[in-house]
């Protein structure tokens, strides 16, 4: 299979590694001249990865094509470029339609939409998709965990959650800093903090169903401190803040009319 990036930044650099990290045979990565740094790392790094000297010698040579630029420029890059048919073109690109999009690529036949993470180079990440094939479904499985969204709306409303990474950091930053102050060193607090909520997270990941508030309450031992600390935090309500920036940024991430 080859594999085509239009746009080589931080989310195109991490699938680049992931591919090239997991079980993936018989492939090659074509990379186009936008974020030289980026590709010229990657080619450099990865035997099986090559730097072109345009955005249509990578179309040329690719079977799969992610495109990976900046919002404003998605859709008059991909209207300046000559797909096939029998190609797909993944967009990664927030603010870019799904229509305009299958319309954009014609005569290719396939336009999808995902949102990879930057853990994919690590292999585990969700991995939203819109109208994938078999074959984008297989590629994805290589590096996370592919799920199939039905409509473009509830892409949006995931693309919106994922504007939370900042926020989440933030807050883990904040008990991390808390502990460090309270004397625990360094790599003890980093380690015990990064691991404790990855812990949880997987904890989440292994509940068939899926459920948080059951999770939360699972937690709260009755006068125990989990009890405390959420009736204290849901007393503030500091969780509506989050509920808030995901509307504003649901609302940015609507088609205009």
């Amino acid at each position: 299979m080859n594999i085509g990036f239009i746009g080589v930044g931080k989310i195109s650099s991490a699938l680049v590694e992931g591919f090239c990290t997991s079980k993936l045979e018989g492939y090659s990565i074509h990379l186009s001249p936008r974020g030289e740094a980026n590709s010229k790392r990657l080619a450099h790094t990865f035997e099986h990865v090559y730097r072109h000297s345009s955005n249509q010698e990578v179309v040329d040579q690719s079977d799969v094509i992610f495109l990976a630029v900046l919002p404003k420029d998605g859709e008059s890059i991909t209207q300046q470029l000559q797909f096939k048919e029998h190609q797909t073109v993944v967009n990664l690109t927030p603010f870019f339609p799904q229509e305009n999009l299958e319309e954009a690529i014609l005569p290719a036949q396939r336009g999808c939409r995902a949102i990879p993470l930057p853990s994919v180079m690590y292999h585990n990440c969700p991995i939203p998709v819109l109208n994938p094939s078999d074959e984008l479904l297989e590629l994805f499985s290589y590096i996370g965990q592919p799920l199939v969204v039905d409509t473009e709306h509830n892409m949006q409303v995931i693309c919106a959650v994922t504007g939370l990474i900042t926020p989440f950091y933030d807050m883990i930053g904040t008990v991390n800093a808390w502990v460090k102050s309270n004397g625990v060193t360094n790599e003890v607090a980093d380690q015990y903090v990064a691991d404790m909520y990855q812990s949880l997270a997987f904890s989440a990941q292994q509940s068939n169903p899926i459920d948080f508030v059951g999770l939360a309450d699972h937690a709260a031992t009755p006068g125990g401190i989990n009890e405390q600390a959420g009736k204290e935090v849901r007393e503030s309500e500091s969780h509506e803040a989050y509920k808030a920036a995901l509307d504003h940024i649901l609302e940015r991430l609507k088609p205009e009319a």
